[in-house]
């Protein structure tokens, strides 16, 4: 079949086959329909709109895939409007894909599920986050695409299996309060200093042995928790902060 040669009502034809939300994107996205009108196009199973462009057609799409696949009590305009979305305790294993169409989001909320990947495509796309929770989840790997989200402000990633904290965590210099604890990490990389707005550090049950001196540079942190780690002596340079209090 030659999807490039195809009347609106035959692509409409195609939508109504479709069942999962990404094989359409992929479908859509793939093959270009010269002079297709949207309005033709209204009905599948999900719902009804009328004329629109692409990229709008499938952000509604993919809010009214989450309505329906994880029962949320809201109209598709509340949730493509929303700041704020609470996502916990969905047993799940991946994040949605459709949650990267979700723009305006400034507070996610992932925890309690059984995560153990973040595609990297979601990430890109919440360039408005400032509130990240993924807690309580399986993962092993925090993906370096996490660290481009410049305006968070809470990132939450504690009781998980991670292992290992990327460099490329000091570009968050918005961060205010990190949570790393119960997890496998041995060390924090140096990079950590540059998070000069950082006021709350939890990293209590890992494995860590030392501290970077770098993070003497952390100037407003008032609160580290490090207990339950195999820390013998804290850097000068941390205890040298003012107000700092220091669980170990």
């Amino acid at each position: 079949m030659d999807y490039f040669n195809l009347a609106p009502s035959d692509i409409n034809n195609i939508i109504l086959s479709y069942l999962e939300f990404d094989e359409l994107v992929l479908l859509l996205n793939t093959f270009t329909v010269p002079n297709l009108n949207w309005s033709v196009i209204h009905q599948y199973h999900f719902g009804e709109y009328k004329q629109i462009e692409l990229n709008g057609y499938l952000t509604r799409l993919a809010s009214e895939s989450l309505i329906t696949k994880y029962k949320l009590n809201y109209t598709i305009d509340q949730l493509l409007t929303r700041e704020e979305l609470f996502f916990n305790h969905k047993n799940i294993k991946r994040v949605p894909k459709e949650i990267g169409y979700l723009i305006n989001l400034r507070h996610l909320i992932l925890s309690n599920n059984r995560i153990i990947k973040i595609p990297m495509k979601i990430l890109r796309s919440l360039t408005n986050l400032k509130e990240l929770h993924l807690d309580s989840n399986l993962i092993v790997q925090v993906p370096i695409e996490l660290f481009t989200l410049n305006n968070l402000t809470e990132l939450y990633l504690f009781n998980n299996r991670i292992e290992q904290v990327p460099k490329e965590i000091g570009n968050l210099n918005n961060l205010r309060s990190l949570g790393l604890s119960y997890n496998r990490i041995k060390e924090l990389p140096k990079e950590i200093g540059n998070l000069v707005n950082l006021e709350k550090l939890s990293i209590l049950f890992n494995k860590l042995k030392d501290l970077p001196k770098e993070m003497g540079n952390l100037t407003k942190l008032r609160y580290l928790n490090i207990t339950n780690n195999e820390i013998k002596q804290v850097p000068d340079e941390i205890i040298r902060i003012p107000e700092i209090k220091i669980y170990k």
